[in-house]
């Protein structure tokens, strides 16, 4: 292992975000009072930016994103404890400044938690141009890196702070899954799809007990392309090396393509995906451009082979 910069002394790190383009840069935000830095792990220079939170007892940043051109946007706490307002970093420029774009979290205008502040958890697109996040009241929001613009979406799970550990963004960016935990244990545990379209959340899966004796579902959801997602899970209070489990849940339909002979021509179906075609079985393959499923297609000779693309 090789050390790539100097570390901000005195201060550990509770959140980290890193930029996909050029130079490569490192952000940190240190635990407490929340220090933005920037660590370029191309020279080794590392930066300190703005203080970001107001200790424990005012708000301490988790949460922060961070473009493809490498600006940081870190949400802070405003005037008031339920005041949640985006701040930027401009790489390019070296500026500070409050980008106007804030909204109100609930959870804190109750009073829960003071130290807490910004969002719980967030995850970018595929072309990482914009970033959805959860509020610590529940609300979800988009937030589009080239205009800054801020929209609400919908809610995940009403007030009080729902205990989000991980959420995934589905491959057609219409879902997301999140996984909601609860210390009252068994039954207490969901898997929560939240369509982006509508802003409606539903239950996938609460009844943990059909997994066997784990009543805590905490963290490592992921999901794969075939629609599975993965999570650990172990018994509260059992110390013992066989109590992790690891589960998988179905969250979205396997993906299926369907033909069928309609008269002298073929009808193509399909759930999900891109359809393409291609002359031999190994390739090239191409988009069918403007497909949509159902689709009737013209035999063509000596043969033509269709696939999904996912």
């Amino acid at each position: 292992m090789a050390a790539s910069g100097v570390h901000v002394e005195n201060y550990g790190t509770i959140g980290m975000e890193m930029t996909r383009g050029t130079p490569r840069l490192l952000y940190g935000i240190t635990y407490g009072d929340g220090y933005l830095y920037r660590l370029n792990l191309e020279t080794g220079d590392i930066k300190m930016i703005a203080q970001t939170g107001k200790g424990y007892a005012d708000g301490i940043i988790r949460n922060f994103a961070v473009d493809t051109n490498g600006n940081a946007y870190v949400p802070m706490r405003g005037a008031s404890a339920g005041d949640i307002r985006i701040y930027k970093y401009n790489n390019t420029t070296g500026t500070w400044a409050y980008t106007g774009k804030s909204y109100t979290d609930n959870f804190f205008v109750a009073g829960n938690e003071p130290d807490k502040s910004g969002w719980v958890l967030h995850v970018y697109t595929k072309a990482a141009d914009m970033v959805y996040f959860i509020a610590y009241d529940g609300k979800v929001y988009r937030f589009t890196f080239a205009t800054e613009s801020l929209q609400y979406v919908g809610v995940l799970e009403a007030n009080p702070n729902p205990r989000v550990s991980d959420l995934i963004l589905s491959e057609d960016e219409q879902h997301l899954y999140a996984l909601v935990f609860r210390y009252a244990g068994i039954n207490q545990n969901k898997f929560v799809d939240f369509v982006i379209p509508t802003g409606q959340a539903t239950t996938i899966d609460s009844n943990i007990a059909t997994y066997g004796p784990r009543d805590l579902i905490f963290g490592g959801l992921a999901k794969d392309k075939l629609g599975h997602a993965y999570m650990v899970g172990w018994l509260y209070d059992n110390t013992s090396v066989t109590n992790i489990a690891l589960f998988k849940i179905n969250v979205e339909a396997t993906p299926m393509l369907a033909l069928r002979k309609v008269g002298g021509q073929v009808a193509l179906a399909w759930n999900l995906g891109a359809l393409q075609n291609a002359d031999n079985v190994s390739g090239p393959w191409n988009n069918v451009t403007n497909a949509t499923s159902p689709m009737l297609v013209q035999p063509s000779s000596p043969r033509k082979f269709f696939r999904l693309k996912y």
